[in-house]
């Protein structure tokens, strides 16, 4: 299921929903390597029946036009979930998405990735949502990758996830960021002690990782006679990447 969105000139010079981000990248290793810590990264996978998401509700806020985390939810990780979601404030964004859904050749015939608009500043968009699609405190798993760019978004960000997560005990919420960005700090500090939501969060699991857990970026998104523009490239997809794991305080 998808939506109807119109495109704004701005959102159509909108830059930063259409990288490769490595946080997406690594975040998405992680969810294939099932959650693994340093010493199991090597270990297979669980069994569907034993995965997280199996039969649950995944929802990735700030999908950009890869939602690479979304789509391996969907086709690869654990067997079918319920429902697998990609969200993002760009319409011109999530156009890319089902653009890009429909050109892979490994769409899995059980589920698919349903896309819908979500500005975290829009109370009325999120109310909308909420209510057309039956996502208030219904959604099993939450993910963001390098969505954490500053402080201003902060408190949208961590309401609209209180709104989202299930009180399930094993519902989670996993966000990655790129190591030294401004509001992680603000960001947990608000996750385990914000007062103005209806719960708060634990923090149960801090990982990191450096660059050699992605995998090579791909020769031909390098191949460009522009240094400068592959530097950027570069840049953005290599790093060191932290995995924080949250649940609701019980």
């Amino acid at each position: 299921m998808t939506t109807t969105t119109t495109t704004t000139p701005e959102e159509e010079n909108d830059e930063t929903a259409r990288v490769l981000w490595g946080a997406s990248v690594a975040l998405t290793q992680y969810l294939l390597h099932g959650f693994p810590t340093h010493e199991e990264q090597e270990q297979p996978p669980p069994q569907p029946q034993q995965h997280p998401f199996y039969h649950k509700t995944v929802l990735e806020l700030g999908a950009g036009s890869q939602a690479l985390p979304s789509f391996v939810c969907a086709c690869c990780v654990g067997g079918p979930p319920h429902r697998v979601i990609a969200t993002d404030a760009i319409a011109a964004t999530l156009e890319q998405v089902r653009y890009h859904v429909g050109l892979n050749p490994h769409q899995p015939p059980t589920t698919f990735l349903e896309t819908y608009p979500l500005d975290w500043t829009n109370t009325s968009q999120l109310d909308t949502l909420l209510h057309e699609q039956e996502l208030e405190q219904t959604v099993d798993v939450l993910l963001a990758a390098d969505v954490l760019y500053g402080t201003e978004l902060v408190p949208a960000l961590v309401t609209v996830m209180e709104r989202l997560l299930s009180y399930e005990r094993d519902s989670r919420i996993l966000i990655a960021t790129r190591e030294g960005r401004d509001g992680i700090a603000e960001f947990r500090d608000r996750m385990t002690t914000n007062t103005t939501i209806a719960a708060a969060f634990d923090e149960i699991r801090v990982e990191t990782f450096d660059a050699s857990f992605l995998p090579p970026l791909p020769d031909e998104l390098q191949k460009t006679e522009d240094a400068t523009a592959t530097a950027i490239l570069r840049q953005r997809y290599y790093g060191n990447f932290t995995i924080y794991t949250y649940q609701r305080k019980r």
